[in-house]
């Protein structure tokens, strides 16, 4: 069989369900959903369901058709947002203090261009405006601008979570356990946990990823409201049109010539080029001439076998979100930028990269795993743990790759 259909049978198996174990009620520490829905691996270390994970597992899921599922996922997180006020990082009580990347108003705006359902986009436009109440209320800086976060005053989260900044990275902590575990659990929330581009007060930074993705919400609030009529169309533009205004204010590096992550406090640009410069090109906020001055520099995060999440970085510390692992969710983010801008060959050149690299992987391991390395093209990856099995993003990404080349 074809490793595209095994792959596809497979993703759509990766599921928990009633004859298995979908946690329909709470216990044992995790939250019950009401639907089926995605998990990361065909094991059972991964059981809970995450929030940026299902974004790109969907991604794969819509390339080949599976309509139902994706939405099955985003009904889910529709009802931990009715629950809580905001999508927490995964469904169990461990994640409570903090989200992850906001993918949920994309997840809505491809849904809904594949289905057109209006009763849907009305439960998931009000559960939006409260995920933006969430973001805005607790991650906001002083220039209006937002940051990753964390709640980090209680004191059972201090001290379960004191000892993971070094555990995970090298790196002594600060002495202040607040800002220790806050470091820690904002990296968490950055999905990129742990990385090199916010030092060891990443709470203190505005980010092009996350600054961007607040940006669709209202942008994708603005586009839902005109259709649902809701009279409120024009208020979330205004709101879009402002923080695109301070993105680019605060966030583009003129020296660079690129969106860069930038400490609020100190004003200092990061030291450490990512693909989060790219966010504002895959969600069509970046002009056309700040997209190709982005493109120049898509040779310091792009290997042999696939784009990295940062340039070769040569400080102190361990970093999985570095070089050289490859993650699926970042080729993805790549890839579909320059797409959207028309750097047409080298989009399609790093998606016949990831292709080739699941694939050949694959034929000699019969697994898809969760990163791999992108000098080698194998899973020698560097830092903190060994790569494990992997059905979601993974799974999500190659099918989505492979339909885009089949479709060329």
């Amino acid at each position: 069989m074809e490793l595209y259909e095994k792959v596809k049978k497979q993703l759509a198996e990766c599921i928990a369900d009633n004859t298995e174990d979908i946690i329909c009620d709470d216990g044992d520490n995790y939250f019950g959903l009401p639907k089926p829905y995605s998990v990361p691996t065909p094991g059972k270390t991964f059981r809970e369901m995450y929030y940026w994970d299902t974004y790109f597992t969907n991604v794969g899921f819509l390339a080949v058709g599976n309509v139902e599922q994706a939405k099955n996922n985003v009904e889910n997180i529709l009802a931990m947002i009715d629950r809580f006020g905001f999508m927490p990082n995964g469904t169990r009580t461990r994640y409570l203090y903090h989200s992850q990347p906001p993918y949920l108003a994309q997840m809505v705006k491809e849904i809904y261009e594949a289905d057109g359902d209006r009763e849907f986009l009305l439960r998931a436009y009000k559960a939006l405006k409260r995920e933006h109440s969430f973001w805005i209320e607790n991650r906001s800086l002083d220039n209006g601008l937002l940051h990753y976060g964390f709640l980090a005053d209680d004191e059972n989260l201090q001290n379960t979570r004191k000892d993971k900044w070094k555990i995970r990275t090298g790196l002594e902590p600060d002495a202040d356990i607040r800002v220790n575990v806050g470091n820690f659990i904002g990296y968490c929330e950055s999905g990129w946990d742990c990385n090199p581009r916010l030092g060891d007060r990443s709470f203190e930074y505005a980010s092009p990823d996350l600054n961007a993705l607040v940006w669709n919400i209202e942008e994708r609030l603005s586009e839902f409201s005109q259709i649902l009529r809701t009279g409120e169309a024009d208020y979330w533009k205004s709101l879009a049109d402002k923080r695109k205004a301070l993105i680019k204010k605060f966030l583009w590096n003129e020296e660079l010539g690129c969106y860069c992550d930038r400490n609020a406090v100190t004003g200092e640009f990061g030291e450490v080029f990512s693909a989060a410069a790219f966010y504002p090109l895959y969600f069509g906020m970046a002009s056309e001439a700040e997209a190709a001055s982005t493109v120049r520099l898509l040779g310091l995060i792009e290997r042999a076998h696939g784009i990295v999440p940062c340039e070769e970085y040569h400080g102190e510390g361990t970093f999985q979100w570095a070089a050289p692992n490859v993650w699926p969710c970042i080729q993805w983010m790549v890839i579909n930028a320059l797409f959207k801008y028309g750097y047409r060959e080298d989009a399609m050149r790093n998606a016949r990269k990831y292709v080739e690299l699941v694939e050949n992987v694959e034929k000699a391991t019969g697994q898809l795993w969760e990163k791999y390395n992108a000098d080698s093209g194998s899973t020698d990856v560097a830092a903190e743990y060994k790569t494990p099995p992997m059905m979601g993003w993974t799974a999500g990404i190659y099918l989505k790759c492979k339909t885009v080349l089949k479709n060329a």
